[in-house]
């Protein structure tokens, strides 16, 4: 660079194009070979025993494995989706758990998408066979919190009546 009377850059840029072109002959070009390899039998066909005519016999496999069609798959995940849904629904929309007993629930819509962006939480993270493990307890969740809404609902009920009931005895006494 010092040697050549040219600006800075010119003498800069002139380097580093030297430098790539150096580099790039000095890299190998990518090749393989190919190495001659041992051939190898699945292990459910048996050899054929000397003096017996050549003949594959297929042993059953050892494990057989459940092959779900995609069609079936997504049946499954979306009632694991429903199920989430609902479950969300129950306790913190409106009319659900958090309503009754803080009175703070949440819009139905909100609470569907806040669901279904645990459900693709879940998703990226965890198997198909793995979500379909808490599915039950998904399901048993669902139910209690919908019970409990009920008994909820009854138990308030039924303190009302008690209350109208010694308001009466209240204004009769007096």
């Amino acid at each position: 660079m010092e040697l050549v009377p040219c600006s800075r850059s010119v003498a800069v840029k002139a380097c580093k194009k030297v430098s790539r072109a150096l580099k790039a002959e000095k890299q190998q070009k990518p090749s393989f070979t190919v190495k001659k390899s041992e051939e190898k039998e699945a292990p459910h066909i048996t050899k054929p025993i000397k003096g017996e005519p050549e003949s594959l016999e297929l042993q059953p496999a050892e494990k057989t494995i459940e092959e779900l069609t995609p069609q079936e798959m997504q049946e499954q995940l979306d009632l694991f989706q429903d199920m989430l849904r609902g479950f969300h629904c129950l306790i913190f929309a409106d009319g659900g758990i958090t309503d009754l007993l803080l009175k703070a629930g949440r819009p139905e819509k909100q609470v569907k998408q806040v669901s279904d962006q645990l459900y693709r939480w879940l998703l990226r993270r965890y198997s198909v066979e793995d979500l379909e493990k808490w599915d039950t307890l998904l399901l048993v969740a669902s139910y209690g919190t919908l019970v409990g809404g009920i008994i909820k609902d009854v138990v308030t009920n039924r303190a009302k009546k008690e209350d109208k009931k010694q308001e009466k005895k209240e204004t009769d006494k007096k």
